[in-house]
């Protein structure tokens, strides 16, 4: 919802940064929370390649949060 990424890629696109923002602040304001992020992809090739799809693109997502400072323990893909 609001995070893109091209066909075929783990790689977030910078129209992605204003949602991003908004899960990170999520993120740090609910202290004891858990979050699990999960990615998806079109229906575009076999139902393995799409689950390594998925989960590369919640791991990018994750890796983001990462680098702008949430909290790891709080997250997982």
């Amino acid at each position: 919802y609001g995070i893109y990424f091209d066909t075929d890629k783990a790689v977030i696109k910078p129209e992605s940064e204003e949602v991003l923002q908004a899960v990170l602040g999520l993120v740090n304001t609910y202290e004891g929370s858990q979050l699990e992020i999960s990615g998806h992809t079109d229906s575009v090739g076999d139902d393995a390649y799409n689950r390594k799809l998925s989960t590369a693109r919640a791991e990018a997502v994750v890796a983001w949060l990462k680098n702008k400072g949430a909290a790891m323990g709080k997250l997982s893909a």
